[in-house]
């Protein structure tokens, strides 16, 4: 598990602060973690969280972040030689909730990107459920697992994380 506390200074200027992300076997998940606790509801691409406005759609933001990041490790891979013909892996973005939010009045289009965290605890630990979710990822990636030697040394230099930080169920 890697988090940026602060803007990461490979990618975009408009990341913010509490963006993670996470390595499993098979894709890398980048998400925004809300410790929200009440009625949420979306009007007009802006979040509305107990009748107070606190900005712009975070799934909105996530999305963007989620492309950029694709971007920028698909340009990481092919600038090196022993990388150019990989696969790029799937990157999902996500709003992860740890207060205890009614989610109800989150628009339809943007429900599907809004989890609790035991939700997110919940799919990834299953594979299947995984699949089910968000969808298959590329054989390549299926043979050659993200959390294996190859992937865990590429996810570092992108991220410029510490060593330790790539290390299944941490």
């Amino acid at each position: 598990f890697f988090s940026s506390r602060r803007r990461h200074t490979r990618c975009l200027s408009d990341w913010s602060s509490d963006v993670c992300s996470s390595d499993l076997d098979y894709r890398i998940f980048v998400i925004d973690i809300k410790d929200w606790y009440g009625l949420i509801e979306s009007r007009d691409d802006r979040w509305i969280q107990n009748g107070v406005d606190r900005g712009p759609s975070p799934v909105a933001k996530i999305a963007d972040i989620q492309r950029d990041v694709w971007k920028l490790l698909g340009l990481h891979l092919k600038g090196h030689p022993t990388t150019r013909n990989e696969v790029v892996p799937t990157v999902q973005g996500l709003v992860v909730l740890t207060g205890n939010a009614d989610r109800s009045g989150i628009s339809v289009l943007e429900r599907a990107k809004v989890l609790t965290i035991d939700e997110f605890v919940d799919i990834v630990g299953h594979p299947q459920k995984q699949r089910d979710t968000f969808g298959n990822v590329h054989p390549d990636i299926v043979g050659k697992p993200l959390t294996g030697a190859f992937w865990k040394e590429q996810l570092r230099r992108f991220f410029n994380a510490n060593p330790t930080a790539f290390r299944p169920g941490h």
